[in-house]
């Protein structure tokens, strides 16, 4: 089957690159869709997919990845609550003489935060707690929290979990936070008030936002989306971002954030940038939307599609040759098992550097890397990860990612 025109869709509606994805991702799910919709071929599909909110949900849904948890990886919220404390400190600075000692500090406006992509409501609920761990009060701060699949947000809304999300929470904090129920455990209203759910695209829904924001959680989406589609978020978050504002990102995406834009904190394991100001910056102003999704809603566009190739390469470079099939041999054969078995446990370590050390026998060093990121994303202290990567992305030429890799070994040593 060719997904050529459906690959097309996904990287213009969401940003999304069917190369970072993978095949196997992008087969399975496409799959999934043709039998649910009882299309005989993909152009029969497409035509579906233009004209059918629901279905262009119901594939989203398949390819993206909701695993998260409370207070994950920790070091960026103990960053948040440092970053917030000084911002109580300055306040407290600049209070009159004459305000009794007595009288509880308060920041002079509500913080502004986000969350981006939200997944099922950990990740923006543990910025809340840690806020209101602070001393904030529930009017001091208000977090806007966006994703882009309906299930996530339904689970969000709802603010009811399960053990698995509670795996970088303490039974200290869980019992302050959470009451057991016989669905799960449910967490407290003061803290469910903190933020609002929306259910939408980020490549739609920025450009409305005037508002600043003070801070701006980032994890691990960047690292599935296109050139294109991740600077025009970069781009975005900084026009929305105060100077000195907070934008903490994944892992293994610190180097696509723009020096010119952000200043990097160099904190251990946070991954946190400042917005810089606009004297120390090239100004910024709303980048135009890099997508075509609203040109796509004709289906005029498929025959187009089917004939594009998935890819233009830049200027100065040429693209990879099509890799070739696995010949039938044992690695072939444990490739396809670790998949099944990613496709049951996505979050096992492991498996992936498995996968990176097969392809690397398949001389297929640029897949490799994208599963080695992946890795990094589970493990990110992993120093033996850090040197493959620079190794294999010196031996593809790419000397900037190397590099970046080289300087995030360094800050782990040091």
């Amino acid at each position: 089957m060719d997904f050529t025109a459906i690959g097309h869709w996904l990287s213009a509606h969401t940003g999304m690159s069917p190369e970072i994805l993978g095949d196997h991702a992008l087969r399975r799910a496409i799959t999934k869709r043709l039998t649910a919709t009882a299309s005989p071929d993909t152009e029969s599909y497409c035509g579906i997919l233009l004209t059918s909110e629901a279905e262009q949900d119901a594939l989203v849904d398949l390819l993206v990845v909701p695993e998260t948890w409370f207070f994950r990886d920790r070091q960026p919220f103990v960053y948040l609550q440092r970053h917030v404390g000084k911002r109580l400190a300055a306040a407290e600075n600049s209070q009159p003489q004459s305000q009794p000692e007595s009288q509880t500090q308060s920041l002079p406006q509500p913080l502004r935060l986000l969350s981006a992509p939200c997944a099922s409501g950990e990740e923006p609920y543990s910025m809340a707690m840690t806020l209101l761990d602070l001393g904030l009060s529930t009017s001091e701060f208000s977090i806007d929290a966006i994703d882009i699949c309906k299930a996530s947000i339904r689970k969000a809304r709802k603010a009811v979990y399960g053990k698995h999300s509670f795996r970088g929470v303490s039974p200290e904090e869980q019992r302050r936070h959470f009451v057991a129920t016989n669905e799960g455990f449910c967490l407290e209203p003061k803290v469910a008030q903190c933020v609002l759910f929306q259910r939408s695209n980020l490549m739609r829904c920025l450009e409305a936002i005037a508002a600043p924001y003070d801070v701006i959680f980032c994890r691990n989406l960047l690292i599935y989306l296109e050139d294109q589609a991740s600077q025009y978020l970069l781009q975005t978050f900084a026009r929305l971002l105060k100077p000195g504002g907070l934008l903490v990102v994944g892992s293994a995406e610190t180097g696509k954030v723009p020096a010119a834009l952000f200043s990097s904190l160099r904190e251990s394991f946070v991954f946190g940038f400042e917005r810089r100001s606009q004297e120390d910056s090239d100004d910024v102003t709303a980048p135009p939307a890099p997508l075509v999704a609203r040109a796509m809603a004709s289906q005029r566009i498929i025959p187009a599609l089917r004939k594009a190739p998935l890819r233009t390469a830049p200027k100065g470079r040429s693209v990879a040759p099509k890799r070739s099939a696995l010949p039938p041999d044992l690695s072939s054969t444990e490739l396809d098992r670790c998949r099944r078995s990613l496709e049951s446990d996505p979050t096992c370590a492991p498996l992936y550097l498995r996968m990176a050390d097969l392809l690397i026998q398949q001389q297929q060093k640029q897949e490799a890397l994208v599963w080695l990121r992946k890795y990094l994303y589970l493990q990110p202290q992993s120093t033996d990860v850090l040197q493959k990567l620079i190794e294999i992305s010196r031996d593809l030429g790419q000397y900037q990612e190397s590099e970046q890799f080289q300087a995030r070994l360094a800050r782990l040593r040091s």
